[in-house]
């Protein structure tokens, strides 16, 4: 009986420059089934409309047939993503440049490149960092590039807390939206953005495997809602977003999504957990 190998460093290295590209159409529908989602109105969608500010996230995904998943509902590790051996992943944040808007309508290309493969240690072991290029293009003319971070975790040896007990520094914000993330919420996020991801609906996998205390809310969510907050402040268009999970949120807990007055250009963000505390950051700038 053999057992295979478990990568290196150095041999998952060697996944830098892969690329992966996937098309798909800006749909008017699957705009108007995101305003449902969040309980939006649909009277600026329509066709030739740009996408709302990280809209990107619900077109071009990866179309994984069944047979290739993994256990945790991603796409088994190693044709595009490299085999990390360690079980736990994680979207850490995303850094989006948008240099020309994406209408509503639009034939879109994503093409995927694999930038960097790191290891790190923290707090909790053993740490792989992969950071992705994802550049959008449409047929007319818009265009976005997204960095974005994905973190590999060991497997904890105890339940997670449902928050780290951080108090948050003061926040002067502009924009407050309160939102609860219910399993309906989370099951059409999942939908729109084609994700099988366990955590996000399965809370025996969360709590057995994962050991969350309970369903996770995704990272993206927090990180779409935050954006949207940013938009409310001004009619032009946003050149720059980013943002940084700080902790996880939880289904059925309230969330709150800010954004601070806009100052030369840029604005901060943060979502705040049920408790007040700070779980994801970011800024967005005009």
């Amino acid at each position: 009986m053999t057992t295979e190998a478990i990568p290196s460093i150095d041999d998952l290295q060697t996944w830098v420059g892969r690329e992966e590209t996937q098309g798909d159409l800006a749909s008017l529908g699957r705009m108007q089934q995101m305003a449902a989602t969040f309980g939006w109105s649909q009277e600026s969608l329509k066709i030739g409309a740009p996408l709302p500010p990280l809209a990107h996230l619900f077109f071009c995904n990866e179309l994984t047939a069944a047979p290739e998943l993994g256990h945790d509902g991603h796409a088994k590790r190693g044709p595009f993503m490299p085999p990390v051996a360690l079980p736990r992943r994680m979207w850490a944040g995303s850094d989006i440049h948008f240099n020309a808007p994406i209408l509503i309508g639009d034939q879109v290309e994503r093409r995927s490149t694999i930038k960097s493969v790191t290891q790190k240690t923290g707090r909790s072991g053993t740490l792989i960092f992969v950071i992705l290029e994802r550049a959008f293009s449409s047929s007319s003319g818009g265009s976005l590039v997204e960095t974005r971070t994905v973190v590999y975790r060991e497997s904890p040896t105890a339940m997670a807390p449902e928050t780290l007990g951080r108090p948050a520094e003061p926040f002067s914000e502009q924009i407050k939206r309160d939102y609860l993330p219910d399993e309906i919420m989370l099951f059409r996020f999942s939908a729109l953005t084609w994700n099988g991801h366990r955590i996000h609906y399965d809370r025996s996998f969360c709590q057995d495997h994962e050991f969350y205390p309970d369903v996770v809310v995704h990272g993206p969510l927090m990180g779409f809602l935050a954006a949207q907050a940013a938009a409310e402040l001004s009619p032009d268009p946003m050149t720059r977003f980013e943002f940084r999970s700080q902790q996880p949120c939880f289904v059925n807990r309230p969330i709150q999504a800010l954004a601070s007055e806009r100052q030369d250009a840029t604005a901060q963000v943060q979502v705040r957990n049920f408790a007040g505390e700070v779980a994801l950051v970011g800024s967005a700038a005009w």
